[in-house]
């Protein structure tokens, strides 16, 4: 998924504050892993984070770049849907590790991803942009 800017120029795998910022995953795949996944860890990202609020996994969420990342962590994490680290490794490790420890906590971010009412609608939109043309 889209990395914005934090990567500055680096490969796709490159560091930053010792965290490994992975560019890009295959969105087939990347709906494999959050819905085989216990907790996540994952950038604030506009389509990342929705992907991730639609697999309904407890997360902890950083900005990793882009100007509009911050504020949609800062939302999200009001809502009670994610747990905000910054993008340090140490930061994002020991919130990770607290969360996976605390059953009650991952629970309650669960239930603020469903408060969100976020829902798949493509196959939805799809039929409806159809018709649209059988008409």
């Amino acid at each position: 998924q889209y990395a914005g800017d934090a990567l500055d120029g680096k490969p796709d795998r490159g560091a930053i504050g010792g965290v490994r910022v992975i560019r890009s995953v295959p969105t087939e795949t990347l709906g494999t892993l959050l819905a085989g996944a216990h907790l996540v860890v994952a950038g604030a990202g506009n389509m990342l984070s929705n992907q991730v609020l639609l697999a309904a996994r407890p997360c902890v969420m950083t900005a990793t770049g882009g100007h509009d990342q911050p504020a949609r962590l800062a939302r999200l994490a009001a809502s009670g849907a994610v747990r905000p680290a910054p993008l340090e490794s140490a930061a994002l490790a020991d919130a990770a590790i607290a969360l996976d420890r605390d059953v009650e906590a991952q629970a309650e971010l669960v239930e603020g991803i469903r408060r969100l009412g976020v829902v798949n609608d493509t196959e939805r939109v799809a039929a409806r942009l159809l018709a649209l043309l059988d008409a």
